[in-house]
């Protein structure tokens, strides 16, 4: 992996870290002004204030127990790189607790030389509520 693909998957891992750690606004550096994520739920999200405002919604409703990144690639293209990887979540909302495996594509431009997501999709590639094995 090059060094530049090397740099773009620790931005996606520390936005990553930024959202669990309680920081969720600090997740903005990463995206572009003009951002557009389609969500599992195939909801479309518009800029980065609301990309930012999605994330600060999740912190304050969800707990999330457990978050992993799995296999992962970047894609350089010029000036587009697609980073993609596959994650493992646990999370509670109200008293039910699920835990999903997913896949999130992030597509970024590099501009003023620097790369910034224009583009996320996550997917759900696999749900189930855990509510019968937590404890009351």
């Amino acid at each position: 992996m090059s060094t530049e693909s090397e740099l773009l998957w620790k931005r996606v891992q520390a936005a990553n870290a930024a959202w669990q750690t309680g920081a969720p606004q600090a997740v903005a550096e990463m995206f572009a002004e003009d951002v557009v994520m389609i969500t599992p739920d195939l909801r479309r999200i518009d800029g980065r204030a609301a990309m930012v405002q999605s994330f600060v919604d999740y912190v304050a409703q969800v707990t999330t127990q457990h978050f992993r990144e799995l296999e992962h690639s970047v894609d350089l293209h010029g000036d587009v790189a697609v980073v993609t990887y596959t994650f493992d979540v646990r999370y509670r909302v109200d008293e039910a607790t699920f835990e999903d495996h997913g896949q999130e594509v992030l597509v970024f431009a590099r501009r003023a030389g620097r790369f910034e997501a224009i583009w996320r999709t996550q997917v759900t590639l696999r749900s189930r509520e855990l509510a019968a094995l937590v404890e009351p």
